[in-house]
């Protein structure tokens, strides 16, 4: 699982699923980290995004074609 910045928002990306889930939890990436290794991952609240969008090369979140 990777955690990344795109804009404002944070997401996180599994590469092997290749799922992507937008962080929902309003809190900076510090404490978005010290939350995680405090409470684990699943104390975050996500959204997954749909299919229709993908992890561009610079991790970025784009809108794709399906």
């Amino acid at each position: 699982m990777t955690m990344f910045q795109s804009g404002s928002k944070y997401y996180l990306w599994n590469p092997i699923e290749g799922g992507i889930w937008e962080i929902v939890t309003s809190m900076d990436m510090e404490d978005i980290v010290t939350q995680i290794a405090k409470l684990g991952l699943g104390s975050l609240k996500v959204a997954e995004l749909p299919h229709r969008y993908r992890l561009t090369a610079d991790f970025g979140v784009e809108r794709c074609c399906r």
